[in-house]
Formats: structure tokens, sequence, C-alpha cells
């Protein structure tokens, strides 16, 4: 079980009963910081997602560290990409990331992707990328066009990729390894419609912590798919 806050694994025995935990806040060895999910990579050896920067930190079920895996850019590429979710299925290791970039005298940009390669590589491959455009100062926000597929998307046997691509649809898109379309399956549903609570807690994925949001533009219902397993 991953603990956000304390950044650490817990291990539970099948009753219940604690067993240890693994790794610890910091910057060396096996140690995490902003922990986003961990999977399994081996009978052996466990991957923790790190935030920023972003990059998969490997830890043996003895606490022992591990190497790092860098789906969303290694080091030695000016490595500013956040790693927001992970999974690893048959020996293929995915996980989504984004960064903002900016060009000379022109707007601000978020790209969106999901970064897919073997286990034991770092050959890692961007697919689904989408790219919107984002505002440093905050005030202009559409939540429409800044959905992306983080926390909703899942990885099958074979490295199938399957994930809600279209906000307002109730439908999965399936996609080989290397990004290509497969099939698309679904039915109609409509969306839930959101309260004016609700609607105030929409934020976006990164907040510069505005106050103002008289131009943004704040949809009246929930993504139609929220998550899939």
């Amino acid at each position: 079980v991953l603990d956000n806050q304390l950044c650490q694994v817990l291990v539970f025995s099948a009753e219940g009963e604690f067993l240890r935990a693994l790794s610890r806040e910091g910057e060396g060895p096996g140690e995490l910081r902003q922990p986003t999910g961990v999977v399994f990579l081996s009978d052996e050896e466990i991957g923790v997602g790190q935030g920023f920067p972003g990059r998969i930190i490997g830890l043996g079920l003895d606490g022992t560290p591990r190497d790092s895996r860098h789906p969303v850019g290694t080091p030695a590429e000016g490595n500013v990409a956040v790693l927001i979710s992970l999974r690893h299925v048959d020996g293929v290791l995915a996980a989504t990331g984004g960064n903002i970039g900016f060009d000379p005298g022109g707007p601000g940009r978020t790209t969106r992707f999901l970064a897919v390669g073997e286990a034991d590589s770092e050959d890692f491959r961007r697919i689904l990328v989408r790219t919107t455009p984002f505002d440093p100062t905050g005030r202009t926000f559409v939540e429409a066009d800044n959905y992306y597929v983080d926390g909703s998307w899942a990885l099958g046997s074979g490295g199938r990729i399957y994930a809600p691509m279209a906000r307002d649809a109730y439908e999965i898109s399936e996609y080989d390894t290397a990004g290509e379309l497969v099939r698309v399956f679904g039915r109609d549903e409509k969306p839930r419609q959101r309260t004016d609570e609700e609607k105030e807690r929409v934020r976006p994925l990164i907040n510069p912590g505005t106050a103002d949001r008289s131009e943004w533009r704040i949809e009246d219902h929930d993504p139609s798919v929220s998550r899939i397993m």
C-alpha cells in the first residue's frame, strides 16, 4: 500500500497484519518524493512512480534499491516532465506524463502523453499525445479542452491500452503499444450532472492559485468515464 504522505510502501499480510515499510522520503537511492502510484515489476521488485522529476523507482521486496526507469524522459534529455500514473502488465510498462512549454514571445502549452515500453528497458515511446494551450497567469481555463486520460486508463494483457479518449462519450478506445487504434466500444449514456459546489472544486491540473475564475469555462457534467480497471 502506497502512503503518499510518508513516502513509503507499507506491506501487509493476507490477514491484514503489518509486516514492514519500504523506503522513506528523500533523494537518495530507493528514496521517494511525491509518489504517485505503485506496480509490481516482477515477483521480486516493485516500482513506485515519482511525480517530479518523473521517474519510476525500483525497490526489492526487502526495500533494497533497484534501478530507476524514466518513461517520461531521462535526466540527460532535460527531463521536465511530470509522471502522473503508471501501469505494468506482461512485461509492458506504461505511464502518463506531461510538461509545459513556451514559444518565444508566444503562448504556453501543455503536452500530455502516454509513454510505453518494456519494463526492463529505457526505450519508451510516446503515444496518444495531446497538446493544449496553457495560461501561466491562471486567468483562462477551458476544462473540456484540457481533458486527458491521466487516471482513467488501463493496461491489458499483451500491452493493449484501454482509454476513454472522448470526455463526453461513454466509450473506450483500445490501442496497441504503437498507439494504433484497434477498436472503440461503449454505449449511449448521459454524463452525470454536477452541483454548483462540485463545479467550484474543479481546478486545472497545474493551478497557479488564482482566485479569479471569471474566464474559466467549467463543464456542467462530469467526464463520462472516471476510471476503468
